[in-house]
């Protein structure tokens, strides 16, 4: 048995420590980033409401069999919306407790399972961000008829 050479050991010790420590560095901002999701997602529940309201009281005036139709479609599209925002929310929600318990127990050996999680999530967040301006815009276009 050949015996290591003292700058290598600490050569592999400071590599060790930098990637542990950078995998802690991921987690901390994915926490940070989850953080920021649920806040965002609870921001467009309430908009949805919001939105849900509007359509309410404009039914009200409606005559026209084409808006009637886009008002349901609009309404349909506000259901399905809400109930992404809320699947959203709990995924992030589920990850957050997952990276917390890591973090919490200073492990790092999940981190790239989580940042592919991290990254599916930003997706998410991105395409129904991209959904609900769709849907803000079509029921600005219906309210201004």
């Amino acid at each position: 048995m050949t015996r290591s050479s003292p700058k290598i050991i600490v050569y592999v010790a400071i590599f060790v420590s930098k990637n542990i420590m950078e995998k802690f560095t991921t987690l901390n901002k994915e926490h940070q980033d989850n953080n920021e999701l649920i806040s965002k997602m609870d921001f467009y529940k309430d908009e949805i409401r919001i939105l849900k309201n509007r359509l309410t009281d404009v039914s009200k005036e409606i005559q026209k069999e084409k808006d009637l139709k886009e008002l349901e479609r609009l309404q349909n599209q506000l259901e399905i919306q809400e109930n992404n925002a809320n699947n959203i929310a709990h995924s992030i929600r589920n990850e957050e407790k997952i990276i917390d318990k890591l973090l919490t127990k200073g492990q790092t050996n999940d981190s790239e399972t989580r940042s592919e999680q991290h990254k599916k999530e930003l997706d998410l967040v991105q395409s129904f961000e991209k959904n609900i301006k769709e849907v803000r815009k079509a029921i600005k276009d219906l309210t201004s008829r």
